[in-house]
């Protein structure tokens, strides 16, 4: 039994740690606002067997058009969830995840070494924004690109083949297929400019050729969807709303003061610090590359987890060239140094055993962190504390006349919750709602001008909001409105007719 294991070596151990700690990182319980109506688009699709191409779950925008652009993730996630519950959600995202790292992780040729500390870094920095959304796997479709190109720098010219089936499944997952492309172009133009710099012969073009053929062929398959043509102009539809910046955080430049946000500072010195040390000039396809995706990022927030993807193996290549060129240095300069033999030690069965009992333990304990987020018990505590579960509740169990005004980071679980007897006033459907009116809805939380107009216009009869909001606290000293349910997250207010 001791020789069977004697292939487990450290190398191995490091590995599977790595990414046995990215999936039970990545294993968390459902709190994201979005996610809700994501489910509720899926139970829907499932109920009537089709993909719904005009608003249902709203009051205000109803039967206008609305492009269900994570249509395939939300039918995935709301079979699973109707199965496994929770579990299914959670081992789910980090199955997705833990794909995304190990495609990045196989992107360099550097020492397991330098890449396992560059994937770790990576993920740390990508991980505030693993949710289980269909962006999730728009987190995984970019890898995959990145991967591809990554094989086609290495002289694999067949594997670009597969672009046109990723981006065809990436356009009827989610809307961010842009970022696929917006890497290839940085690709194209990086590896070009190198070849116009070394004075390539024609046939050093072919393999670029070759690719962008690809690409073009990989464009008007972003159409075969079910909304058609209309997909390839969504993405900038989705930018050009201001206000997504303004009020939604993940779409805002990120506040470094934020903890969470620092690993991005820690990784992006790291590569710079690489680049400068490496002894060596980067590709301009890198540079390209970190450039663009380090831009969208400062931008927003959300870009973080790409860029990251695109940063850790420049991180893995460069550091390990740093690290031999540091080396050099310092053994030329000390005797010392020349003389140690840094070689691995060659695999031996007892070191094989004692690297299966510490995977074994690594995994019983990555078992037992998991339970929790997995459980339903668990998952039902949170939303109670975090959304309005007891206002839910009493909406069941009471008749209210009118319709719902609610807010926007609850709009999702309401209509999860509520749908079809009731419907909301807004969600986290941005692309539907258009940025006139998510600024109307803004006037209404902020009592400005106009506010009753707003609501009488759309036969506002209740409003479901936070307890401490400054729209609770206004609405508590006009005798037009009465509190009918308040609890430490929610408050409902009725109007007087």
């Amino acid at each position: 039994m001791f020789k069977a294991l004697a292939w487990l070596d450290t190398r191995k151990l490091l590995l599977i740690i790595l990414f046995a700690g990215i999936f039970i990182m990545a294993v968390r319980a459902p709190s994201d606002s979005d996610l809700w109506w994501h489910l509720a688009a899926g139970d829907w699709m499932r109920a009537n067997g089709r993909i719904p191409t005009t608003d249902p779950f709203s009051h205000t925008m109803a039967g206008r058009p609305w492009i269900e652009q994570g249509w395939l993730p939300d039918l995935l996630t709301a079979h699973l969830f109707a199965r496994l519950r929770y579990a299914g959600l959670g081992l789910l995202l980090a199955s997705v995840v833990t794909a995304a790292w190990v495609l990045s992780f196989a992107q360099s040729q550097a020492h397991p070494f330098a890449r396992a500390f560059a994937t770790l870094l990576g993920a740390i920095t990508s991980a505030v924004y693993w949710s289980m959304r269909p962006h999730i796997f728009s987190f995984l479709f970019f890898a995959g690109v990145l991967w591809i190109l990554a094989q086609h720098r290495r002289g694999r010219r067949r594997v670009v083949w597969l672009l046109p089936p990723l981006m065809l499944l990436w356009a009827n997952s989610h809307a961010a297929w842009i970022s696929g492309f917006i890497a290839i172009a940085c690709y194209l133009l990086g590896e070009a400019l190198e070849r116009l710099l070394a004075g390539d012969r024609p046939a050093a073009w072919r393999p670029l050729l070759e690719l962008a053929l690809a690409t073009a062929v990989s464009i008007p398959l972003i159409a075969v969807n079910p909304h058609g043509p209309a997909m390839l102009t969504y993405p900038f539809k989705t930018v050009g709303i201001g206000a997504l910046q303004e009020f939604i955080q993940e779409w805002a430049a990120p506040d470094f003061h934020q903890v969470h946000v620092q690993p991005f500072i820690w990784l992006l010195l790291c590569v710079v610090a690489a680049l400068g040390l490496a002894g060596r000039r980067a590709r301009f396809s890198e540079l390209l590359l970190l450039a663009a995706f380090t831009y969208l990022a400062l931008l927003a927030g959300r870009n973080i987890a790409l860029c990251a993807l695109v940063a850790a193996p420049i991180l893995a290549t460069y550091g390990q060239a740093a690290g031999q060129h540091l080396w050099e240095m310092l053994a030329g300069r000390y005797a010392s140094l020349r003389r140690l033999n840094l070689a691995s030690a060659p695999p031996r069965p007892a070191l094989g055993l004692l690297n299966a009992l510490i995977v074994l333990l690594v995994l019983a304990a990555g078992v037992v962190k998991s339970l929790q987020p997995l459980s339903v018990a668990f998952n039902e505590k949170l939303q109670a504390e975090q959304f309005p579960a007891g206002a839910v509740a009493y909406l069941r169990a009471h008749h209210l006349p009118g319709e719902m005004f609610n807010s926007y980071n609850w709009g999702g679980y309401l209509l999860w919750k509520l749908y079809p007897g009731r419907r909301v006033f807004i969600d986290g459907r941005t692309d539907l709602y258009d940025d006139a009116f998510i600024r109307r809805y803004l006037d209404v939380t902020w009592a400005r001008a106009g506010w009753e107009e707003t609501l009488r216009e759309y036969q506002v009869g209740y409003a479901v909001i936070e307890a401490d909001s400054f729209l609770s606290r206004y609405l508590a000293l006009l005798p037009a409105w009465r509190e009918v349910y308040r609890d430490e997250i929610a408050v409902i207010f009725a109007h007087n007719p």
